[in-house]
């Protein structure tokens, strides 16, 4: 199930879509003709996800059930590499917004959660 939109890069033609149903989180190369998958990744994720054009990095999430915590998690759009990663401390999985902030950084909101995020 997709509940919520896919990311799309037009500058570097890529889109990132997941499925929260099956927990799976895929990008995907486009041009006017075809689609071609790049890369994808077992992850938990349920909420809107963020995207850094500049850098070309994904932030979205994953809950880590075994754990008991949601993590974000910031990949490079292109090769799906995984940049970083950062418990919440939240325990259940957030299907709300989050939002930039102004200094490379950003909020997550989660049902018993906010947490700011920042990258040095």
């Amino acid at each position: 199930m997709v509940a919520n939109p896919p990311v799309v890069d037009d500058r570097r033609k890529v889109v990132v879509g997941f499925d929260s149903g099956n927990g799976v989180l895929a990008a995907f190369a486009y041009d006017d003709a075809s689609l071609r998958p790049l890369w994808s990744h077992s992850q938990n994720h349920g909420s809107h996800m963020l995207w850094y054009p500049e850098t070309g990095e994904l932030v979205s999430a994953h809950h880590d059930a075994e754990r008991g915590v949601e993590q974000v998690v910031v990949r490079d759009i292109v090769s799906g590499a995984e940049k970083a990663r950062v418990d919440t401390g939240s325990p259940i999985q957030s299907v709300v917004f989050p939002a930039c902030g102004t200094r490379r950084d950003f909020y997550w909101c989660s049902m018993l959660a906010v947490s700011r995020i920042s990258v040095e």
